[in-house]
């Protein structure tokens, strides 16, 4: 027990981090199954660029961590769990993935410039996630499968709420018809039919409903 609360010292590519021999130890890893010796001062030496490693050891000794939203970063931090084999995270890192992600509002206007189909963004709440997207993709009743359903007609974007903001929000966006909404409410208990009953309005509304079909 004193040796799992030992305190160990890592070297990731020239930065020192710190933890507990418990939490490297507390989940399957690399470090389970290859051994490291230390140097002259104690550390570790893990040949790895430092930039994601803080995630790595916080997801080791919490078994959760917030991703960022960035696509790119989150692939590099994928890539990361894999080195480490990290599965849990490699799985939360996938999971992730299967979403579009707004970062910034420089990214958002991007996006509905250069579309080639009308966009949806859904503001969403970040403590709320798991509640709607808790269900397997083969459910046919899940919010990820009701996505499926209207990506081929739609862009579909998802982009946190400010932490004021109690309530998921939607908006519209597209080029054709020179078409910009508000964020308008959005039931997210709801999830597969509100976004069938949001989109079917759309189409009705531009007299477009014979492509839903």
């Amino acid at each position: 027990m004193a040796c799992d609360m030992e305190t160990v010292k890592l070297n990731v590519g020239g930065t020192i981090f710190q933890t507990r021999r418990v939490t490297l130890t507390r989940m399957p890893s690399s470090f389970i199954e290859y051994p490291l010796q230390p140097d002259k001062n104690g550390a570790f030496f893990i040949d790895r660029s430092p930039k994601h490693f803080e995630k790595i050891l916080n997801f080791m000794r919490d078994f959760d961590v917030d991703l960022p939203n960035s696509q790119q970063e989150i692939q590099e931090i994928l890539k990361e769990a894999h080195v480490f084999k990290v599965e849990r995270l490699i799985k939360l890192c996938e999971e992730k993935l299967r979403f579009r992600f707004i970062e910034n509002d420089f990214h958002q206007v991007q996006i509905i410039k250069n579309s080639e189909k009308p966009v949806i963004i859904i503001y969403y709440k970040i403590d709320q996630w798991d509640m709607v997207f808790g269900k397997p993709m083969a459910n046919s009743d899940s919010a990820e499968y009701a996505l499926e359903q209207f990506q081929k007609l739609f862009d579909i974007y998802f982009k946190p709420n400010k932490d004021d903001v109690t309530n998921w929000s939607y908006s519209i966006h597209d080029n054709v018809f020179n078409n910009c909404s508000e964020p308008q409410p959005f039931n997210a208990k709801d999830f597969k039919n509100e976004l069938k009953s949001k989109i079917t309005s759309y189409f009705d509304e531009k007299k477009l409903a014979h492509l839903l079909y």
